[in-house]
């Protein structure tokens, strides 16, 4: 994947957030800043895909009898381990 340079703008909070967390990890600033992003965009689509599953389970919710019968099997397997 080809590289893009960009220029930004921080408040001097942030800009020394990122130089002391750089220092820290002995990282450059921009593979820093390039793990912020990413971690970002991996927690917003972790978040994505919890809203989804919430969601899916709310509109076809399991049944209790099948839950019940899940914990039985559970308790079984169980059991035999320990």
């Amino acid at each position: 994947m080809k590289n893009v340079r960009i220029t930004i703008t921080l408040d001097k909070d942030s800009y020394k957030k990122i130089e002391d967390e750089k220092e820290r990890k002995n990282v450059a600033r921009s593979s820093l800043i390039q793990q912020i992003i990413q971690y970002y965009f991996d927690r917003k689509k972790e978040e994505e895909d919890i809203n989804r599953y919430i969601k899916g389970y709310q509109e076809i919710p399991e049944k209790v009898d099948k839950v019940a019968e899940w914990e039985d099997k559970q308790y079984k397997i169980l059991d035999k381990e320990f």
